[in-house]
């Protein structure tokens, strides 16, 4: 099984509740010493101005990214003038990059607020434990093209 960047995971159903129950993930970063994966489809309830520090900020969607440091913001876009700036997940998306300008491109209107996608805390494997759990039956590969990856709509 080939996992790299722009891998999407959706958890197999299980017959106890769990964190993941539902969830589609994109693989945002693998290297030697595992993976990381954001979850795409789990709004956290809130928006980016809800947080103090963003009070100023474009009104964006949150959603919840994973388990793991919940502290932080972690996001992904589209915007082809920042793309240096992050880890290319694909040719045509971001993880990371220059947040400050990607939001001030969006608060003047010459970006769309489409084309981020902002995560509250991200999930993360060591090394082969995620090929472990799809051996396992707990994932399932699929595929998604960039405008699912960014819509709105809330598969499951």
């Amino acid at each position: 099984m080939q996992i790299k960047t722009v891998t999407i995971l959706k958890s197999v159903p299980a017959s106890e509740k769990d964190y993941f129950d539902d969830a589609m993930i994109l693989v945002v970063e693998r290297n030697e010493n595992g993976t990381i994966g954001l979850i795409l489809n789990r709004p956290y309830g809130s928006k980016l101005t809800d947080l103090e520090e963003f009070k100023q900020a474009p009104k964006i969607d949150l959603f919840e990214g994973g388990p793991m440091q919940q502290d932080r913001l972690y996001f992904i876009h589209r915007m082809k003038i920042l793309m240096a700036t992050g880890d290319n997940v694909n040719v045509d998306i971001a993880f990371g990059g220059d947040f400050p300008q990607a939001l001030s491109l969006i608060k003047l209107g010459k970006e769309n607020p489409n084309n981020i996608k902002i995560f509250v805390g991200y999930c993360g494997w060591d090394k082969g434990q995620l090929e472990n759990e799809i051996v396992n039956g707990y994932w399932e590969i699929i595929s998604l093209d960039n405008e699912m990856i960014f819509s709105d709509f809330y598969f499951g």
